[in-house]
Parts: structure tokens; sequence; C-alpha cells
């Protein structure tokens, strides 16, 4: 009796199997749903950097247009010939020099006939790439020191000279032959505080490439290097991509390249964008997404033993009556059968147990 008084009953087991199985079945489903959420994630993620890039690269390019509009218009309503009268129009382009930092307008011979506040009028930017590209056609260029200005402009906060990019267009006679050229210094310090800033209002950093793979515009610490990344390297063949590497600093970041970003008539710079996104925000997202799909699986799982306690108890549970039945009948107690039609197995071994205990009281045949 004692043997058989350890032996689990059938809705025991029940019970043990379906805890078993909700408890496998659970630990399958979550390491499967967090590998495929992790892969999601990592998909969505990937996009959604790639698109902010894109944006980021546009807007920053965009600013800049509206500069090249200025050199644009001002280009044919200009002539060398006007000397210092043109002088105002140059004035209020710069104004307090935050953005632009210096307009002027040079003859063909390279001498510099208005300035912004006179600065250069006279001397001669022949040879500069500026202008000797400006007398070919629009032009853009990338980020240079001050070489004539830099003993008339502040210098940095490093007290490095001031750097520029470059806009300049030809101004053309009646034929449309070039006569001078107009040129813009942008004033980089402007370019890398708005770069900046746009970045971060959509939770990106982001570097400006050329085709050689040099930051052009991006953080102080970075400036004018070249680093051996795979989004650098991605960034000089033009290729767009996403990659996790481990940047300078030593952290590793999901990087998405924007390989060209330009803006209608804005002269080509070359340029590439990569965007950064702060590894917290990676660890945030999973931390968000694990949770989620544990609360989920921990829900599933107790409907689930719930269900089969349910279950149990409803199909087990006459079982273990009969049984009782059964047992009192073979010890000779005068007890009516107990009587369930719950399923046909059910149905059988209750009346089996019935026609038993008829025979047992001489009733049977």
């Amino acid at each position: 009796m004692a043997s058989r008084a350890l032996r689990p009953t059938l809705l025991t087991q029940f019970l043990i199997f379906v805890f078993a199985s909700a408890a496998v079945v659970s630990a399958g489903l979550a390491l499967a749903a967090r590998d495929a959420a992790a892969r999601f994630e990592r998909a969505v993620l990937e996009e959604v950097t790639l698109q902010r890039a894109n944006a980021v690269g546009r807007l920053f390019v965009r600013a800049i247009h509206s500069d090249w509009r200025d050199v644009a218009t001002l280009a044919p309503s200009v002539s060398p010939g006007e000397g210092a009268a043109a002088r105002p129009a140059l004035d209020l382009v710069v104004g307090d020099g935050s953005r632009i930092s210096w307009a002027g307008i040079a003859a063909l011979d390279g001498t510099v006939t208005a300035a912004s506040y006179g600065m250069l009028e006279g001397g001669s930017v022949a040879g500069r790439p500026w202008f000797d590209a400006g007398l070919r056609g629009p032009f853009a260029g990338d980020v240079h020191e001050a070489k004539l200005l830099a003993g008339l402009l502040p210098a940095g906060p490093d007290g490095a000279p001031p750097r520029f990019l470059d806009l300049a267009a030809p101004i053309p006679d009646a034929d449309g032959r070039a006569i001078g050229v107009v040129g813009f210094h942008v004033n980089f310090a402007w370019a890398q505080a708005y770069l900046a800033e746009t970045a971060a209002m959509v939770g990106i950093e982001a570097v400006v490439v050329d085709r050689d793979g040099t930051v052009v515009v991006g953080p102080a610490e970075m400036q004018g290097a070249a680093f051996d990344l795979a989004s650098m390297r991605a960034a000089t063949v033009g290729a767009q991509s996403t990659v996790v590497e481990t940047w300078p600093d030593g952290v590793a970041s999901l990087s998405a390249v924007a390989p060209s970003i330009t803006y209608r008539d804005l002269p080509a710079f070359g340029w590439g964008l990569i965007a950064r996104v702060d590894p917290a925000l990676l660890a945030e997202q999973r931390a968000a997404t694990t949770l989620r799909l544990d609360l989920g699986l921990a829900v599933a799982a107790a409907v689930f033993a719930a269900a089969g306690l349910i279950f149990g108890w409803i199909v087990a549970r006459p079982f273990d009556r009969l049984s009782r039945s059964a047992e009192a009948i073979a010890d000779g107690r005068d007890v009516y059968p107990e009587e369930s039609r719950r399923t046909a197995d059910l149905a059988r071994f209750s009346h089996a147990i019935s026609r038993l205990a008829s025979r047992g009281d001489g009733t049977g045949r």
C-alpha cells in the first residue's frame, strides 16, 4: 500500500507534463523570439540611422546652398570695374561674419576690386584655388586654413587661423565670358556647429568626409584626420553602408554611410556623411524589447498552464473518482459506482465497474 500511495495520480502526472511542456516551449520560444527580435531591431535601427544620415547630410548642404544662391545671384549683377561701389552689397552678405567670413570680387588678373569691409582690396588672389576654379565655372571647395586673411580675421578658439569652405562663380560679360570671380569664404566654425546641432536633434553623431576618407567637417578631435574604418572606406568609394565598428574613442557603434550629399545646383563637394548612433540607444532599445518579450512569454506560459490545469481537472478528476469507487467495491463496501459520460473512455470504464458491482451482489449474469 505504501508503494502504491507514493505513485502519482493521473492528474498529477498530467499536470507535471503540462508544466514541463510549458517550461520547455516557453524557453524555446524565448530564445527564438529574442533572436528574431534582435535581427529585426538591428534591421530597423540600420534603416532609421541611414535615413537620419541622409536627412542630416541634405539639411547640411541645403544650408550651404542658401549661401551658394547668394553667390550665383550676385555674380551676374556685379562687375570688377565697379570697384568699392560694390562693397555695400558684400558687407550685407557678410554681416557679423558668423556665417560668411569674407566676400569679394576679383578681376581676371586676380586683383580684388571690392571686398567686404575692404579686406584684401587691391591685393591679389591669383593662384588661389577658389579664384582659378571660379574662372572656369561654379566651384565649391573643401575646408582650408586662411592664408591671405589669416592676419585680418580673428583666430579660432584654439589659436589656429580661421578656416573656410569656398564658394565661387564667374562674373560673365554680355557675351557670357568670364571677366572676374565672386568668391565667398563660409565660416567653418559655423558649418561645424550647424552639423553637430542638426545631428544631435535626431540622436546621431555625424562626420563629413571627402573621397580620400579625410574628415572635412566633424568633431574637433577628428578634424582633418583619416581613420581605417569600414564606414570611411565605404564613403571613399561612394557605397551606401551600415556596419557596427569600433571608433577611435574605443566605443563600438552602428555607423551608416550616406555616400553622396548634394542639393539642387550646389556644386558638388564630393562629400559623404557618416552617422554614428550612440551605443546607449542600442542597449535601451534591446532592454525594452527583451522586457516586452519576457512579459508576453510569461503571460502565454501562465495561460497555457492554467488551461492545462482546468483541462486536467475536468478530464483526469473523473478517473480518480472512478478508481476510488472500484477500490471500494473491491474491498466489499456497499458503494454505488461513480458514473461518468464525459468521454467515451470514461463511459466504458464507468459501465464496466457498474457491471462488476452488479455481479458482486448477485444480480449479474
